[in-house]
């Protein structure tokens, strides 16, 4: 009777087992699931000078995670970037740059995972470029962008509206229906052993 006492109080131990490793695979599994493109379009405000600036920024959705910042001088983990401005005092009136015109670039978050930062610099890093028109963008205060031409003058500053908290990408949505669900299965065998 011992054995069969045993082996009663094993099953159940066993299915908890089982289920607690299921739980650690379908974590690791979100986790890497976040991973993907986040494409954050942007249109900045005019603060001085003049000109008109959109774009976007795409980069890996890791950096949306609360408290979390991207290394300063790696473009790796920026994916693309493209930004045209138009209206500017000097000639060329127009110019656009994109990541290959970039030195550094920042996106920090707090704890609740808000964006704190978002900027772009090509005077950074032991770099000092310009784009083809000879303009050079610097980010001179968080969410503020400076465009400067070839001579070190600032003909705008430009300022974004502060984002609030990203969406989650696809993928975490995904990801986190499976947790929920995972979640309710262990619940429910739970209860019923």
């Amino acid at each position: 009777m011992k054995s069969r006492n045993c082996s009663d109080r094993a099953q159940p131990r066993r299915t908890r087992a089982i289920w607690l490793g299921l739980a650690v695979c379908a974590v690791l599994g979100a986790t890497s699931a976040l991973a993907a493109p986040y494409t954050y379009t942007f249109h900045y405000k005019l603060v001085s000078g003049q000109g008109t600036a959109t774009g976007s920024v795409t980069f890996d959705d890791a950096l949306l995670a609360p408290n979390s910042q991207s290394t300063p001088c790696d473009l790796t983990q920026l994916i693309s970037f493209d930004l045209h401005i138009s209206g500017l005092p000097t000639s060329p009136s127009s110019t656009s740059f994109t990541k290959a015109d970039l030195a550094d670039w920042a996106v920090r978050t707090d704890s609740a995972g808000r964006f704190t930062d978002i900027n772009f610099w090509m005077d950074s890093c032991t770099q000092n470029k310009v784009n083809a028109d000879g303009y050079a963008i610097d980010g001179v205060a968080p969410f503020a962008l400076a465009v400067i031409i070839q001579t070190g003058a600032q003909v705008a500053v430009f300022e974004l509206q502060r984002p609030g908290i990203p969406a989650l990408s696809t993928y975490g949505v995904v990801a986190l229906a499976l947790l929920v669900l995972l979640t309710g299965a262990l619940l429910v065998a739970r209860r019923l052993s």
